[in-house]
C-alpha cells in the first residue's frame, strides 16, 4: 500500500534517500544534482527517465550530470544469461582463477562501457590477466630482486639514458590521456591505453634495461630509480580499473600513504613528453622486429652476435642512441643503410666464438636459477670436458666471471661441486658446475 508506482519511488530516490524537505535539506542540495549515475541500457527509458521526469517538475533541473550506460553482458554464444540454463562461467571459479582484477579490467575496457552488448569470455578474461596483471607483477618482482642496490639518492627526472627519458614520456602521455578520458567520463579511452603502457614498460623497458639495472654504476642507479618512478605512478593509474593490483605495487615500492586509494591522482609533467622520441622508438621497434624475423626465417638464435644489418631508413631520421639500442636487441657488430633490409648471416671463427662463451652463460644462468640463487650471490664456476671447447672459454674467463656473478672460473679438474650438469654443447659433452 505504502508503494504508488515502483518507476515514481526509484525516480524518487535522490531526495527520498533523505528524507528532504523533512530534513537534511542543506546535505540534499549541496550534493544535487548527482555528479554521475550508472545502470545499463534498459534502464535509459526507466530509472534514468523517472528521474529526469521527477527532477524537472520539482527543481526544475537535471537530476545527473554525466552518466555511463552500459550493455548486457551475454553468453559466449550470444545468449542472455540464465541461471536455469547455466550458461555462464561460475564468477566465483572465475575470481580464484584469474582475479577480480583481470575481470574488472576485461569488463571496463569492452564495449560493453560503451552501452553494447558483448558476449563474456573467459579467453579474453585470461589474456587478461596474462597481458596485464601477471607482467605488472613481473616486473614488480624484478624491481624488488634489485631493489636492495637502489641508494638513497634524489630521483633525477632528466635521465640521460634514452630508454629511460622514452619510458618516462610513454609515462606521462599515458598519464595525460588517462586523466582526460577519465574526466569526459570515457571509461574504455580511459583503460586501454594502461595495458599499452604495461606491455610497453615489460617488454621494451625493463627488457632493454635488465642488464643496466645488473650493474653498480650510475647508469645503472638511474635505470632502477626510473623504474621505481614509472612503477609508483602506475599504481597510481591502475587504482580505479584494478585496485587490488594497484595496492600490491604501491605498498611494495614503498608507499607515502596508507593505501593507494588514499593517494591523491598524478599529475602529468608535459615536459617529460617527447612524442618525436616515441615515433622513432616506433620505428626501431620496427626494425628490430623485422630483423629477428630475419634471423628466425635462418635458424639463428639471437644469442649468436652476427656482422651487420642493413636497414632502409635514413640514418639522420633516428637518434644515435637509439642505433645502438638496435645493435644490441638484434645482436649485431654494426648497422649500414641501404635500398632493404638485410641480415648478413655469414658465420666467422670469431663470431661463432662469441656465440659459444653467450650460451654458457645461458646455461650457468638457468643452473644459478635452479639452484634458487639471487642475483648478488657469488658463485665459483667449474668446465670440464672437450678440450676445444675448454680452451674457448678459459680466453673469455673475464666476461663469464662478470656475466654470472662468479668469483673464479675452474677449467678442467674434479667435478665436486655442488651442483653439476652434464650437457652437450655444441655437440660435444661438456660438464658445468657452480658452487656457492
Amino acid at each position: 500500500k505504502d508503494v504508488f508506482d515502483c518507476w515514481f519511488e526509484s525516480g524518487s530516490m535522490p531526495f527520498a534517500e533523505k528524507h528532504y524537505p523533512f530534513e537534511n535539506k542543506k546535505i540534499f542540495e549541496d550534493n544535487f544534482p548527482a555528479d554521475f549515475i550508472s545502470e545499463y541500457i534498459a534502464q535509459t527509458r526507466g530509472w534514468f527517465y523517472t528521474l529526469h521526469v521527477l527532477s524537472t517538475g520539482l527543481f526544475s533541473k537535471p537530476s545527473f550530470k554525466h552518466v555511463i550506460t552500459t550493455g548486457t553482458i551475454l553468453s559466449e554464444k550470444g545468449e542472455k544469461l540464465s541461471k536455469s540454463k547455466k550458461n555462464f562461467p561460475d564468477p566465483w571459479v572465475l575470481f580464484g582463477k584469474y582475479g577480480v582484477d583481470a575481470i574488472r579490467y576485461y569488463l571496463m575496457s569492452s564495449s560493453v562501457m560503451l552501452a553494447d552488448n558483448i558476449n563474456f569470455s573467459e579467453k579474453d578474461v585470461d589474456e587478461i590477466y596474462k597481458k596485464y596483471c601477471l607482467i605488472s607483477y613481473n616486473v614488480l618482482s624484478f624491481y624488488k630482486l634489485y631493489e636492495y642496490k637502489l641508494k638513497p639518492i634524489t630521483y633525477n627526472l632528466k635521465p640521460k639514458n634514452v630508454l629511460d627519458r622514452w619510458v618516462l614520456s610513454r609515462l606521462h602521455g599515458t598519464l595525460t590521456e588517462v586523466t582526460a578520458n577519465f574526466d569526459a567520463y570515457e571509461v574504455v579511452k580511459a583503460t586501454r591505453p594502461i595495458l599499452d603502457l604495461v606491455q610497453d614498460m615489460s617488454l621494451w623497458y625493463v627488457r632493454r634495461s635488465r642488464e643496466r639495472i645488473k650493474e653498480d654504476s650510475p647508469d645503472g642507479q638511474e635505470a632502477l630509480a626510473t623504474l621505481r618512478e614509472v612503477l609508483q605512478k602506475l599504481s597510481l593509474l591502475m587504482a580505479p580499473v584494478t585496485p587490488f593490483l594497484a595496492e600490491i605495487i604501491y605498498r611494495e615500492i614503498g608507499a607515502d600513504k596508507e593505501s593507494v586509494h588514499l593517494a591523491d591522482w598524478p599529475k602529468a609533467d608535459k615536459k617529460l613528453i617527447d612524442i618525436k622520441l616515441e615515433e622513432q622508438m616506433i620505428e626501431v621497434r620496427k626494425i628490430v622486429s623485422e630483423a629477428l624475423r630475419l634471423r628466425a626465417e635462418a635458424g639463428i638464435k639471437v644469442r649468436q652476435p652476427l656482422a651487420k644489418l642493413q636497414v632502409t631508413i635514413d640514418k639522420k631520421k633516428i637518434n644515435s642512441e637509439l642505433w645502438e639500442l638496435v645493435k644490441d636487441e638484434v645482436n649485431v657488430k654494426e648497422i649500414t643503410f641501404g635500398s632493404e633490409i638485410k641480415l648478413d648471416t655469414v658465420l666467422t671463427a670469431e663470431l661463432k666464438e662469441e656465440g659459444l662463451v653467450r650460451e654458457f652463460v645461458r646455461y650457468a644462468q638457468d643452473m644459478r636459477k635452479d639452484a634458487g640463487l639471487k642475483p648478488n650471490d657469488v658463485v665459483e664456476c667449474q668446465i670440464a670436458g672437450d678440450a676445444g671447447i675448454e680452451n674457448i672459454l678459459s680466453r673469455h674467463e673475464s666476461q663469464i666471471k662478470k656475466d654470472t656473478n662468479a668469483r673464479g672460473l675452474r677449467i678442467g679438474g674434479k667435478k665436486n661441486f655442488k651442483v653439476g650438469k652434464e650437457i652437450v654443447f655444441e655437440g660435444k659433452n661438456i660438464w658445468i658446475g657452480i658452487d656457492v
